[in-house]
């Protein structure tokens, strides 16, 4: 996902809005990785959240990048008058008028 959004950014004026959400998006990725990480690039992860302080912090940074990018997306949505699948919307934040 970094990768992808690093090469859409490439692809973007860099003063454009666009490139603003992109960034933000790279950049929760970076965190996650850097959180969750071993140091030589593998990611610390067990079965369960009972799994211990490495399956805590794995799945607190999960819930990090899923809250920045939810509403990452769901700025740049509202700007382009975009849709997404079901799934992917799950993330977004909470419709106000329901």
């Amino acid at each position: 996902m970094r990768e992808f959004l690093h090469r859409k950014l490439l692809e973007t004026r860099e003063e454009a809005s666009l490139a603003k959400h992109l960034r933000v998006m790279r950049a929760a990725c970076r965190k996650f990785l850097d959180a969750v990480g071993d140091g030589s690039g593998r990611i610390i992860i067990q079965n369960s959240f009972h799994g211990g302080p490495n399956s805590w912090r794995f799945f607190t940074a999960l819930g990090e990048l899923r809250s920045t990018v939810g509403l990452t997306l769901g700025l740049l949505m509202a700007a382009y008058e975009l849709t997404c699948e079901p799934e992917l919307a799950r993330i977004l934040p909470a419709d106000p008028s329901k």
